[in-house]
């Protein structure tokens, strides 16, 4: 990891601690993450471990198969594309507030997913969908609104 991306998530985790505090923050926060996640985009995943996400597959072993799915916060596309491969008929919306995140996350999205996962630019403090439209929503790496 370079000294941008230990900056990156050191910001991130402060701006994460300050706003898990006093939600009302996020207006102060939401431009800087938008643009500090921008930028480390290219080479977030490089800094996962390999299981990382074993709890989300250990919960989604627990899950029925929905019709569609949300994964807040999607970043590169991880869990949206774990939840696609494991739940072969859903359909499946990654959401993040990054666009250069969502441009990695439909880079390494396999073909055969292509039809049923898609990546929306989305600030999960005020979401473009119905309520009640997802029946799995997954949340693994960002601030818990």
């Amino acid at each position: 990891m370079n000294i941008g991306q230990t900056i990156g998530r050191r910001f991130a985790r402060i701006a994460t601690n300050q706003v898990v505090r006093r939600p009302g923050l996020w207006r102060l926060f939401r431009g800087s993450m938008k643009r500090m996640f921008d930028k480390i985009a290219p080479v977030w995943d490089e800094g996962r471990s390999p299981d990382a996400f074993a709890p989300v597959e250990a919960a989604l072993e627990r899950v029925s198969e929905p019709k569609r799915a949300l994964d807040l916060g999607t970043g590169t596309g991880t869990v949206a594309l774990m939840v696609a491969q494991r739940f072969s008929k859903a359909e499946v919306v990654g959401a993040d507030l990054s666009p250069g995140m969502l441009v990695e996350a439909r880079r390494k999205t396999p073909p055969e997913l292509a039809d049923r996962v898609r990546f929306d630019e989305a600030d999960a403090e005020r979401l473009p969908y119905a309520d009640e439209w997802f029946e799995l929503v997954t949340l693994a790496n960002m601030i818990p609104f």
